[in-house]
């Protein structure tokens, strides 16, 4: 009993001192009740899945199990908490707010690694009704504007395509930063693409469109750049117009019509008006059209891109009538600029020789045929092509050396280096010589001949005044630089030339449907003992002084002085800034006969210039005639008084 009684008091008084302690930490262990669940809970679910489930009473199949497992859990709390809990936090309220600041920046770490999903790109322009009435073929409008309300962007329409009644255009963004483009209600990928530009040999980036396009109305279209992190848009309203054209009925007509005369010309021709003959029948049209060339021996109604793809079959053979080259090709518009791709024959001829598609052998040009004035006839005739005999070509006109200091071309760096940097130093003194000889190669074949008329020694270098036989090359390569024509005419510059060696040049002619670079060599021979001739001081002296004697013509002064050509002695009295004699303006010209007496006198005298002479005396003789006449008038009025 004894022993009861005491652990029965030693029970109430260990209860008694744990009561209070309890008691006073309730509300500290109430604001952690939520931490100690989430703490259950975890470990709940950290739990072997394997596990057997748990009975009606709460408790496994064995009893001991359950119990380890409660103790461990209850360590592992306390383990926890231990080493959770920082010197100084008493209830551990800094550890979970670290813990879930840890959670976070791990959450942004992952997040920083991964890139953002750009919006996809969804369409918000309506459908295009893009139907005509215009029959299958491809053409140019007659007016194209296209306005941008955000960033600049070039825009320009290729052609176009009508086929099945429905249009179609062809677009190219200049540059390849608008990639996507918004209309029709669907996004269309644009094909990034380097072209040529169009009547030069420079290339650009494009970025191309094929879309419907409704005519005469406009069209709403949203280009995006998708190359940053940001979609960018810039909304384009785009119109083409197109001009009501009068039917024909049934029959053939002769029509006015034109090209874009680029290498491309169309004949015959009536007071600078050229025709056409059109057929009309069952609404289907064909006109027959003659060139002036022989260079192209097929045509075909579209762009180059489809002629090369298109069979032979539907390609329109040129026929030879009367000198010139006929084609019958379909027309599908008229008062419309119709799209159609002519085939060189001797590119064709070089491709086959060489087995290279070096040579272009299609070129796309337009054609327009209009139904104003349009007259029926009865049938087609092509007039004879007239040949002019007397017709003299200006490449043939004579070259001369005026003897003037040329100035250097106007020029500008060449970036692709296309010509080596040349030393063009000598040792010549400073003036204007003339070649002992020039000589050429390379090209084509077509050019007559390349010259330098002219050297002109500048500071101790050599330049060299080049011409060219055709006035068609604008351009000269030379130097590592790219010169520009002087003047008009033949195509005359002014370079750096290396005396006595290969000089490489490349000139670019405007004679083709595009532009070409094409090479030759220039040789200029000039000895170093000035076997050319120069034109010396003591020569140029001796022109002002016969000049101002004004007792010799200027061809006599060519003969005395050994100076070749009248514009060399008028280009040293300018340099020498000597005003040139007034010259008699002639009102008529009248031939009168001179008498015996008259002669004598002119023979006797032998003026410079017989006209000014006679001239001169007949009206010193009328003037001294007169005052005498009045002289004797008054004398008369004097003796009557």
């Amino acid at each position: 009993m004894k022993k009861i009684s005491r652990f029965i008091s030693l029970a109430v008084i260990i209860s008694l001192i744990s009561v209070p302690g309890n008691f006073a930490f309730a509300e500290d262990l109430h604001g952690q009740e939520k931490d100690k669940k989430q703490i259950v809970e975890n470990s709940d679910s950290s739990l072997n899945q394997n596990e057997k489930p748990q009975n009606e009473t709460g408790n496994t199949g064995d009893d001991k199990t359950s119990e380890a497992d409660k103790n461990g859990s209850d360590e592992s709390k306390e383990k926890s908490k231990e080493s959770s809990v920082l010197p100084g936090d008493t209830d551990g309220s800094s550890t979970i707010k670290k813990s879930r600041s840890r959670t976070e920046d791990s959450k942004k770490a992952k997040v920083k690694g991964v890139k953002k999903k750009k919006k996809e790109i969804v369409p918000v322009t309506p459908k295009t009704n893009n139907f005509s009435n215009i029959v299958n073929g491809q053409f140019m409008p007659n007016k194209f504007s296209a306005v941008s309300k955000g960033n600049k962007v070039k825009i320009r329409l290729l052609h176009i395509t009508v086929s099945n009644r429905y249009v179609m255009a062809t677009i190219h963004f200049v540059g390849k930063k608008w990639t996507r483009l918004d209309t029709n209600g669907k996004i269309y990928k644009g094909s990034v693409k380097r072209i040529l530009k169009r009547g030069s040999t420079e290339t650009e980036i494009v970025t191309s469109y094929e879309i419907p396009l409704r005519l005469n109305a406009e069209n709403r279209l949203i280009a995006y750049d998708i190359s940053g992190d940001k979609n960018i848009k810039n909304e384009i309203t785009l119109k083409a117009s197109m001009q009501n054209s009068k039917k024909l009925s049934d029959g053939i007509y002769k029509v006015k019509s034109d090209t874009d005369r680029i290498m491309f010309n169309m004949a015959p021709r009536e007071s600078e008006v050229k025709y056409s003959a059109l057929e009309v029948k069952n609404g289907r049209m064909f006109a027959t059209i003659s060139l002036t060339g022989t260079g192209y021996d097929y045509l075909f109604p579209g762009t180059t891109e489809q002629a090369k793809t298109a069979p032979k079959s539907k390609w329109v053979k040129g026929i030879l009538k009367n000198g010139y080259l006929t084609y019958r090709i379909p027309v599908s518009l008229l008062d419309t600029k119709l799209i159609v791709s002519a085939h060189s024959r001797r590119n064709g001829e070089k491709n086959k020789a060489e087995k290279t598609k070096k040579y272009q052998e299609w070129f796309q040009h337009t054609v327009i045929f209009y139904s104003k004035g349009a007259k029926k006839i009865k049938t087609i005739k092509i007039p004879k092509k007239k040949t002019n005999k007397k017709h003299k070509r200006r490449n043939n006109k004579k070259i001369r050396n005026n003897g003037r200091k040329d100035r250097l071309s106007k020029h500008r760096p060449d970036s692709n280096k296309s010509t080596p940097v040349i030393d063009n130093s000598s040792k010549l003194k400073d003036g204007v010589y003339i070649p002992d000889s020039s000589s050429w190669s390379g090209g084509s074949g077509r050019l007559k001949y390349i010259k330098c008329t002219k050297v002109t020694i500048t500071n101790g270098k050599a330049y060299g005044t080049v011409v060219f036989s055709s006035s068609y090359y604008d351009s000269l390569k030379a130097n590592g630089q790219i010169f520009r024509k002087k003047g008009s005419g033949l195509s005359t510059f002014v370079i750096p030339i290396k005396l006595n060696a290969n000089n490489t040049i490349i000139g670019r002619t405007t004679k083709m449907s595009q532009p070409h670079w094409i090479k030759y060599n220039l040789y200029v021979a000039l000895s170093a003992n000035s076997k050319g001739k120069k034109i010396e001081k003591e020569k140029r002296e001796e022109v002002v002084r016969l000049y101002k004697e004004e007792k010799h013509t200027i061809k006599e002064i060519m003969k005395i002085t050994g100076v070749r050509s009248e514009q060399t002695i008028y280009a040293i009295l300018d340099e020498t800034h000597i005003s040139r004699f007034k010259t008699r303006k002639v009102v008529k010209k009248i031939s009168v006969g001179f008498d015996a007496e008259l002669y004598e006198i002119i023979e006797k005298e032998n003026p410079k210039n017989i006209a000014e002479f006679v001239c001169n005396m007949a009206k010193k003789g009328y003037y001294s005639c007169k005052a005498t006449i009045k002289k004797e008038e008054n004398d008369t009025d004097v003796n009557l008084e």
